[in-house]
């Protein structure tokens, strides 16, 4: 089916008027701009006239809807910073260890016999403590890390 003469409206919550839309990148850009506004969609109504000029309306409710075009690109961008950042770069980043002492650990860790993680290789040289390698880690892989405090009990 065709519609002709169409009017596409989006009716976003706590809003009066609903807005027009002419195209879908109209339609995209309300999207967007709703979802950057933390405004939900409630519905979008689409309405024109079929072949026999009969009036139609198509109604699309969505409850709450929300877009997360923005939200996806940023989590590629996460993803993207996540992965071209390796372990080392993030540790001299933070100024945990020095560019020695790195070096002197991925040179052991590339040895044959030395069948270890990076990490491990510094926390056994002394180079840096385990709460640290897990702080690095969790920003590596981007999920927060909380440092649990032990309390010695008398």
């Amino acid at each position: 089916m065709r519609i002709k003469h169409p009017k596409c409206q989006v009716f976003l919550y706590n809003e009066k008027e609903p807005l027009n839309i002419f195209d879908l990148k109209g339609l995209v850009a309300v999207a967007i701009s709703s979802s950057e506004e933390k405004k939900n969609i409630e519905f979008i109504k689409i309405s024109g006239f079929d072949e026999n000029n009969k009036k139609i309306s198509i109604r699309l409710d969505f409850g709450s809807m929300t877009t997360d075009v923005n939200k996806a690109e940023d989590e590629q961008s996460d993803e993207d910073s996540k992965i071209s950042k390796l372990f080392g770069e993030i540790l001299l980043q933070l100024n945990y260890i020095t560019k020695e002492q790195l070096e002197e650990c991925l040179s052991l860790q590339t040895e044959s016999h030395y069948n270890k993680k990076l990490g491990e290789v510094l926390v056994e040289r002394g180079f840096i403590e385990p709460n640290k390698v897990l702080d690095v880690l969790s920003r590596q892989i981007g999920v927060s890390y909380l440092k649990k405090q032990f309390r010695s009990k008398k």
